[in-house]
């Protein structure tokens, strides 16, 4: 307002004897504010609000952003070093990616990119030297070697759908008192040799209920699970079983549970 009350007043500058008309700068003055209060009566009258974040995103009262993509809306952290790691990528064009801050920096640009392609990937992984709680809500020794993600949008599922299939048959052949469930509770099936791939599995009888169906991993220790949460949307995570050992595979799970809770906050 005070730029736009020194244009209007530097136009009425007696240029010639270097001195501002009082008349022509009180009138001036005068016509500004009458239109800036025109301009204030048609805002309030209108449904669509004037102010100049219109586009910016919602927050909730914890001060979480809500970044809406493709009907799914998931609260992640508006400050702090996670939004720096936070990556929305473009599965079909990978160059084609923002980081969590400047999707909240630049929210126009995130709902182009969003609105651009058919599946967006969101990559959160958990950097242990990092200072503060892991998406501002866990300690970050509670996820060692993890990292989360999801995907939103068409063939979202794929993935997790033939997982879900190959953990429910061999769940189904396990009994109760299995001679292949560890005293853990996880019984390992060997998928394949070359590369190596191996599944482990609770029983279905099992009081103690995992969130995702199973987990697989491969030959370097490296381990991966996936869940279908709704229709094109489907969250994983991945750790080292090296650092996570097997008897903390269920508290792990329960706790990633609750991460994606916290995330997906109309699930």
């Amino acid at each position: 307002m005070r730029i736009a009350l020194a244009r209007i007043v530097h136009q009425n500058l007696d240029c010639s004897q270097g001195r501002i008309s009082s008349r022509s700068a009180s009138a001036a003055v005068k016509k500004f504010f009458a239109v800036h209060l025109a301009i204030i009566a048609l805002c309030s009258t209108v449904a669509t609000p004037c102010s100049a974040g219109t586009d910016d995103w919602e927050k909730l009262p914890d001060g979480r952003v809500i970044i809406e993509l493709k009907d799914v809306r998931v609260a992640l952290p508006a400050s702090g070093s996670d939004t720096e790691l936070i990556t929305f990528t473009d599965r079909h064009h990978i160059r084609n990616e923002m980081t969590l801050r400047e999707v909240i920096q630049r929210p126009a640009d995130a709902r182009r990119l969003f609105e651009s392609t058919d599946l967006i990937f969101v990559s959160l992984p958990n950097l242990m030297d990092r200072p503060g709680l892991f998406l501002g809500k866990f300690p970050r020794s509670e996820f060692k070697s993890g990292h989360a993600g999801f995907a939103v949008g068409k063939g979202a599922l794929a993935s997790c759908q033939s997982w879900a299939e190959t953990f429910s048959k061999l769940a189904a052949s396990l009994t109760p008192n299995d001679s292949r469930l560890s005293s853990d509770g996880w019984a390992e099936f060997k998928l394949r040799d070359n590369p190596l791939q191996l599944a482990y599995i609770r029983a279905p009888q099992d009081s103690a209920k995992a969130y995702f169906p199973g987990v697989s991993c491969g030959y370097f220790k490296g381990c991966s699970v996936s869940k279908c949460l709704a229709a094109d949307l489907t969250a994983s995570y991945g750790f080292s079983r090296t650092i996570v050992e097997q008897k903390d595979w269920l508290s792990l799970d329960q706790r990633v549970h609750e991460l994606m809770a916290y995330i997906f906050i109309d699930l």
